[in-house]
């Protein structure tokens, strides 16, 4: 993945729930936009805070999904046991593995 952008409503629990699942660090943030990276490239997410007020914009604020790959079962098994010790959990599984 090169890059994405979310329009986001709660901007600051976005920022949050990106940073953890991700390992990211911030690079630029301010009221408006968040640049975060979880690698050496300047950033590989930006957030748009359309702020709480913004008419309804569904679930998945704008996103259908993102996907990203790791390098065998036990990553994506140590990646979810991290998640879910960190309170995150999937809302649903494509493949049905974890419900």
């Amino acid at each position: 993945m090169a890059h994405i952008v979310i329009r986001c409503k709660h901007f600051e629990q976005t920022l949050d729930w990106h940073k953890t699942v991700l390992v990211a660090k911030e690079v630029f943030v301010n009221d408006f936009i968040a640049f975060v990276t979880y690698d050496d490239e300047h950033h590989r997410i930006a957030l748009v805070n359309i702020g709480v007020e913004a008419d309804d914009i569904g679930i998945g604020a704008g996103v259908d999904h993102v996907a990203f790959c790791l390098e065998n079962v036990a990553a994506l098994m140590n990646h979810y046991s991290r998640l879910t010790e960190a309170g995150i959990e999937p809302v649903w599984s494509i493949t049905g593995i974890f419900y």
